[in-house]
C-alpha cells in the first residue's frame, strides 16, 4: 500500500512525462524527458570512466546457462530472477539461455583470450545496455525497483589485488563525485555486509541515499570480485617472470533508478525540482524568441509551452514577462539586471538543492546506543539510524522484525561498543533504516 509521498511521486513521474505505463510488468515506457536525464548522466559517466582508461563495448544479452553456473555464488543468487528462454520458435534450443540480469559470466567467458600477459592488464570496459531481474519476492517501484531498467556496468582485470582495489575505490570516488556535484544528492557511503554484498564479491561498496520521506535507497556500488571469478572462468595471465597466475577483478554499475532518487529527494508542491548540472534544460524561455537566439547559444535552452509547464518538470530557471523566475525557492529576479548573472545563480540552485536535502538527512539521521529509541524512530520512518552491531545475522534479522530497518551499510570503526540488539561488544558500526 503506497502512502501520499508515494503516490505524489507515482503521478509526478506521469505528469512530467518521466514515465509511462506499458502492458509489461515492472516496465514502464522512459519517456523523452526522462530519457534525456538519463542522456545527461550517461554523458557524465562516460567521459569520466574514459579518463579512468574504460573503453565502451557491448556483449550479448544472452546467457548460455552453463556459463552463470561457472560462479555457484552468483548463480545461485541471480537464477531465481532471470527469464530463462529454452526454444527459438517451436525449436527447442540445444541449452538454455538467461536474458542478462548482469553480465560477469558473458564478458569473462568472452575475454578469455584477450588476456595472454601482463602487457594485456588493465584490462578495463564499460558497457551500457538493459538488464532483466524479474521481482519475484519484492513489489515493482517505477524507476527503483523495475523488472527491466537501463544501466552502465564497468568490468576491469587487473595484474595485483592492489592494483585492484584501486580501481573499487577509483570508480566508487566516480559515484559520488556524480550523485553529490551533479545530482546534489548527500550520501552515506560503507560497505555492505557479507550476505548484502554483490554475489560472488569479496566485497561491495555502496552509497545510500535518503529519499523525502525518509527511506533508504541504495544508489550506486562498486566491488572487487578478487579471483571469484577468474578461477571458474580461467582468466590467466603470464607474468613478467614467466609464471601463470589468475586476474583479479573489479566491476561496478549505476542504473535509471537515479532518476527516481533524484525525483525523490528533489522535488516540492508544484512538481520536481531538477539540478542545473543534470537538468536537460538549465533554462525555460516562454515568450522571447529573440532572447532563445541569444541564450541557446551558451545554455540547454528550452522555448515555449506555459510557467506551469516547466515548473512541474523542474526546470531550474525559468523567463517570462521580461522576469527570472528560480525553480528551488520560487523568487522572481528582473531579467534585465540580472542576465548577466545567470551562470552564478544556476550553480546557486545547484549548491542549494545540495544543502536542503543535506540538511533533511541529517535532521532525520540519529546516532543511538538506545534499542527504544532506534525502535521508535525507525518504526515511525523518521529516517536513519547509526548504531553498534555485533556482526551477527540473527541480531541485524531481530532489528529488522523489530523496527522494520535493515543493515544497510558497515562503516570502520577503531572505539569498542555494545551491540544495539544483544549488548555483546563490538567495534562495527551500521547504518538502519527502511529501504525500497
Amino acid at each position: 500500500m503506497q502512502n501520499d509521498f508515494e503516490q505524489r511521486y507515482l503521478e509526478l513521474l506521469e505528469r512530467a512525462d518521466i514515465i509511462s505505463s506499458s502492458p509489461v510488468k515492472g516496465c514502464p515506457v522512459l519517456k523523452a524527458y526522462g530519457y534525456k536525464i538519463w542522456e545527461m548522466i550517461q554523458k557524465n559517466v562516460d567521459t569520466k570512466l574514459k579518463t579512468l582508461g574504460y573503453e565502451n563495448m557491448y556483449f550479448p544479452q544472452f546467457i548460455p546457462i552453463s556459463l552463470l553456473k561457472k560462479q555457484k555464488e552468483h548463480h545461485d543468487s541471480f537464477i531465481r530472477e532471470t527469464v530463462r528462454i529454452s526454444h527459438a520458435g517451436n525449436t527447442p534450443l540445444t541449452e538454455e539461455h538467461i536474458v542478462r540480469p548482469t553480465s560477469e559470466a558473458i564478458i569473462y567467458a568472452s575475454i578469455k583470450d584477450w588476456i595472454k600477459t601482463e602487457k594485456d592488464l588493465p584490462l578495463r570496459l564499460n558497457q551500457w545496455c538493459s538488464i532483466v531481474r524479474w521481482e519475484v519476492l519484492k513489489e515493482n517501484f517505477p524507476l527503483i525497483r523495475d523488472n527491466e531498467f537501463l544501466w552502465h556496468e564497468c568490468h576491469s582485470c587487473h595484474a595485483t589485488e592492489k592494483e585492484c582495489d584501486a580501481y573499487v575505490q577509483k570508480v566508487f570516488a566516480l559515484q559520488k563525485n556524480l550523485i553529490k556535484e551533479d545530482l546534489a544528492i548527500p550520501v552515506f557511503e560503507g560497505k555492505k555486509p557479507e550476505r548484502r554484498k554483490f554475489a560472488g564479491a569479496e566485497y561491495t561498496l555502496a552509497l545510500e541515499a535518503m529519499m523525502g520521506n525518509g527511506k533508504a535507497v541504495q544508489i550506486a556500488t562498486s566491488h572487487s570480485l578478487a579471483q571469484r571469478f577468474s578461477i571458474p572462468f580461467d582468466l590467466r595471465f603470464t607474468t613478467t617472470k614467466g609464471k601463470k597466475e589468475y586476474v583479479w577483478q573489479a566491476c561496478s554499475g549505476l542504473t535509471t533508478r537515479l532518476i527516481g532518487a533524484l525525483i525523490m529527494v528533489h522535488t516540492d508542491a508544484r512538481g520536481i525540482i531538477l539540478p542545473p548540472r543534470i537538468a536537460p534544460y538549465e533554462i525555460a524561455i516562454i515568450d522571447d524568441s529573440a532572447l532563445y537566439d541569444e541564450l541557446k547559444l551558451q545554455w540547454r535552452v528550452a522555448y515555449g509551452k506555459t510557467k506551469a509547464y516547466w515548473t512541474e518538470r523542474g526546470v531550474p530557471l525559468i523567463i517570462e514577462k521580461k522576469k527570472m523566475i528560480r525553480r528551488d525557492t520560487q523568487q522572481s529576479m528582473d531579467l534585465h539586471q540580472e542576465k548577466k548573472g545567470i551562470a552564478k545563480i544556476l550553480e546557486e540552485i545547484q549548491k542549494n538543492l545540495f544543502l536542503r536535502a543535506q540538511k533533511f538527512q541529517k535532521e532525520r539521521t540519529i546516532t543511538t546506543q538506545k534499542y527504544e529509541e532506534m525502535k521508535n524512530h525507525l518504526l515511525q520512518q523518521k529516517g536513519f539510524c547509526i548504531a553498534a552491531w555485533c556482526g551477527k545475522t540473527k541480531c541485524s534479522n531481530l532489528i529488522k522484525k523489530e523496527t522494520l530497518g535493515s543493515l544497510r551499510l558497515l562503516f570502520s570503526s577503531q572505539e569498542k561498543r555494545k551491540c544495539i540488539r544483544c549488548q555483546h561488544e563490538t567495534k562495527k558500526q551500521a547504518l538502519f533504516g527502511q529501504a525500497y
